[in-house]
């Protein structure tokens, strides 16, 4: 008898699951916001909001402020909160670790397979160099690693704001 009905679930399951089409959980991509996102990608004036954090060495966990990231023309304001290890000379609780403005250098972008936006930069911080690692999907989700030379690198996801406040990209001059 439980053969029969552990025969009788995987028939069910493998034809319950034949039945789904494969497209059935991608969700269609909105062109208008696809536009956009490109539109503000292209001319680097964009802000990322990040909602939650990747430590190397720790679980992962949601960030309850506003950090991000403002690219404007070649500058960057860097809101990020760090969590990690540190391998240079800073004291615990000095330092200025990702929350800094500075010129970018190093900038490349290029497209991914899926029409995603792969960016890359350096910025030099008061202590570190870092570099950034974004990936921007046309949905406007987002995707940032930053590696640095003296401390372990930290992974952040959020969204790319489509409507980005100002006075905070207005905080960074552009060149």
């Amino acid at each position: 008898m439980k053969r029969l009905l552990v025969i009788l679930f995987s028939v069910v399951l493998t034809v319950g699951g034949a039945l789904v089409p494969a497209n059935a959980k991608k969700q269609p991509v909105d062109e208008t916001k696809a536009a956009l996102v490109e539109q503000m990608l292209s001319k680097h004036l964009y802000k990322v909001n990040f909602d939650r954090a990747y430590p190397v060495s720790f679980r992962s966990f949601y960030l309850n402020h506003p950090y991000y990231i403002a690219v404007v023309g070649e500058d960057l304001d860097s809101y990020l909160p760090y969590f990690g290890r540190s391998y240079g000379a800073v004291p615990f609780g000095l330092g200025s670790w990702l929350d800094f403005q500075g010129p970018i250098s190093n900038y490349e972008e290029r497209t991914g397979k899926k029409g995603q936006h792969i960016i890359s930069f350096d910025a030099h911080s008061p202590d570190d160099t870092n570099t950034y690692m974004l990936t921007v999907y046309p949905s406007g989700e987002a995707d940032l690693t930053v590696t640095s030379i003296n401390k372990q690198s930290i992974s952040y996801s959020g969204k790319l704001d489509l409507e980005p406040d100002f006075e905070v990209i207005s905080r960074v001059t552009p060149r």
